[in-house]
This record gives structure tokens, sequence and C-alpha cells, in this order.
């Protein structure tokens, strides 16, 4: 793939696009080795993510992209209203940033791994 045809696949997604997803579409946070197998369970987890455990959103930093892939900063920021890896719901806002590295193949993400600051964000919430 051209790096122009991975930049709007990394567009896509960050609209909101999960048709950018491939069916066997696995990610991975880093920290953790937690993994999401298909565009389902992927979906499930940003809900999760920015509905359930958190009132939030996040905004683009900085991008790279190569024919391969592309890499994301994000800034997330928002509201703890959900249990969060055994924290109960405090209320309290968080904000921290974090990466996403992201494979694409034939217009799809095959792959992802995002790397998360959890002793950061556990630390806001307690």
């Amino acid at each position: 793939m051209s790096r122009a045809d991975v930049e709007k696949v990394a567009e896509a997604y960050m609209s909101g696009g999960p048709y950018v997803l491939a069916e066997d579409v696995v990610f991975t946070l880093g920290d953790s080795g937690e993994t999401y197998k298909g565009p389902d369970a992927v979906s499930q987890m940003l809900s999760a993510w920015y509905g359930e455990m958190f009132e939030a959103d996040s905004d683009r930093l900085a991008m790279f992209v190569n024919e391969d892939g592309f890499a994301v900063e994000f800034k997330f920021e928002g509201t703890h209203v959900g249990e969060f890896y055994g924290i109960g719901a405090t209320g309290r806002s968080v904000s921290f940033s974090f990466v996403g590295v992201y494979q694409v193949e034939g217009s799809k993400i095959v792959a992802a791994t995002i790397y998360l600051p959890m002793e950061r964000i556990k630390s806001q919430l307690t």
C-alpha cells in the first residue's frame, strides 16, 4: 500500500470507522498483554473505555504513517464512571497520553498494540 492509502485508513479509523478493521484483527494492550480479537471484541473494548469505565474523549496529538501502518499519540481525558480493573467508579477526572501502533494490510487494520500508562491511570483514581 502507499503511504497515502494507509493515511486514509488511519483517518477513517479515527473518525469511528469500524469497517476498516479486518475480520481477524487483533488489538493488544501492551502493558498487560490483554488481547481483543475481531471487530466486535475491539469495538466492545473501545466502548468500555469511552463510555462504561470512563466518559471520555481522545484528541490526536501526533500521527506517523508509513506503507505498513501508522502510529498515533492520543490525549485521553474523561471522568471515571464505571469499574476499571477492580477500582469502582470514583467520579474523578483522568488525563493521560497513550500511543497506538496499527498494522495495515489491504486497506484494513489487521493488528494494533496500544501502550497505556496503567499505573498513572490507577494513581489518578486512588
